[in-house]
């Protein structure tokens, strides 16, 4: 197949601003983890797919299944948003459950492309 580009799970992509190893980066619908860090104009690998531990906000403890978004601000979050302004779900919640503390919590996402 002459048109075959690579199977996706980690893309190459020139940083509009400063990049950090291991940062949630989202792009329109496109998310994911930064494979390095990157200043702006330089090549960074993003992975689209995996489990990563990320900081994601909750008023409660996040269970093992929970949905995860990102809100507008580009908060992870275990809020949907709502109907009028619906958070983008990026993954679920892959790890044994956890307990918030100060509203963040250490989840381990595993990331889900629409």
């Amino acid at each position: 197949m002459r048109n075959y580009v690579s199977s996706g799970d980690t893309l190459n992509l020139t940083a509009e601003v400063p990049i950090a190893s291991g940062q949630f980066v989202i792009l329109g619908e496109l998310f994911g983890i930064s494979t390095n860090q990157a200043a702006a104009g330089e090549l960074y690998g993003l992975k689209t797919e995996g489990v990563y531990e990320i900081d994601v906000a909750s008023d409660a403890a996040v269970e093992t299944g929970t949905p995860i978004y990102v809100s507008s601000t580009g908060v992870l979050t275990t809020d949907a948003g709502d109907e009028a302004e619906p958070n983008l779900r990026v993954g679920v919640s892959a790890g044994d459950p956890v307990t918030v503390s100060a509203g963040v919590g250490r989840v381990r996402v595993r990331l889900q492309q629409r």
